[in-house]
């Protein structure tokens, strides 16, 4: 009974012991849990941010290159027209306006001088060729820094996805090595429990055993006793007779009188 008791001791000091590290091993594989989807949401936000730039980057190029279009279109255009008309292709300064002595008095107009052979400023007309040209320049080299901007947050996404990848894994890996080990810690808290209760019945089945031969022992020991008594009157009934014969035998009369008394 006393091993019973200790082995039980131990089981139960063993349980307490394998709950708590279940609590921590629960807890742990919880927190795993909770930083896997925060991994995952944030690769998802990232790479919903990529697209959007990628899908603002292709827009913004679609429109820099339609515009590009458009303006060598009009440089050709008006290049045309220019030449067909032997207008010179060369961006002339605008001459300053000239006012007469009289400040008062408005300067006087090409067209008033010229009247009906007024044929338009071709020195202002000309030089919108080149400025046309220098903006589909400048889209141009727009288009060109966008790529390359674009390409550099590529490289810089694909090293942070590939980084959050990496912690994935790496989170998923200790998530299956504490959902194993707890697993384990379950079997080992079942079979300590078991070998408790068994311990514990094993303790009841001897108390009960106990309880029972203390009463058999008990009846055997009354009628021990009993028996000893009669036992102990027939004895000293056999030694007044033994007394008796040698008495008869020996002749005496008066003396196997007196004992018969």
């Amino acid at each position: 009974m006393e091993d019973a008791k200790a082995s039980q001791e131990q089981a139960k000091s063993r349980i307490s012991r394998l709950t708590d590290k279940r609590g921590d091993l629960k807890s742990q594989v919880e927190c795993l849990e909770g930083e896997i989807e925060e991994t995952k949401t944030n690769m998802k936000e990232a790479l919903d941010l990529r697209n959007k730039e990628q899908a603002d980057f292709v827009n913004a190029l679609k429109a820099d290159k339609e515009a590009v279009d458009v303006l060598n279109q009009a440089v050709v255009a008006l290049s045309a027209f220019y030449k067909k008309f032997g207008i010179p292709m060369t961006l002339l300064q605008q001459q300053p306006l000239h006012y007469s002595l009289d400040r008062d008095k408005a300067p006087e107009l090409a067209w008033e001088r010229q009247g009906d052979d007024y044929t338009g400023r071709k020195e202002l007309n000309t030089g919108i060729v080149q400025i046309l040209s220098m903006v589909a320049e400048d889209y141009t080299n727009e288009m060109k820094t966008g790529r390359a901007d674009d390409a550099k947050a590529q490289e810089l996404f694909e090293r942070e996805h590939q980084a959050m990848i990496n912690t994935l894994h790496a989170q998923k890996e200790s998530y299956v090595g504490a959902e194993q080990e707890l697993a384990e810690m379950e079997e080992m808290l079942h079979e300590t429990k078991g070998t408790f209760d068994q311990k514990g019945s094993e303790l009841s089945d001897q108390a009960e055993l106990k309880k029972t031969l203390s009463a058999d022992c008990g009846w055997i020991k009354k009628m021990f006793g009993e028996r000893r008594k009669k036992r102990e009157v027939e004895l000293d009934g056999l030694v007044e007779a033994k007394n008796l014969l040698a008495a008869a035998q020996g002749g005496s009369f008066d003396e196997l009188m007196l004992m018969e008394r």
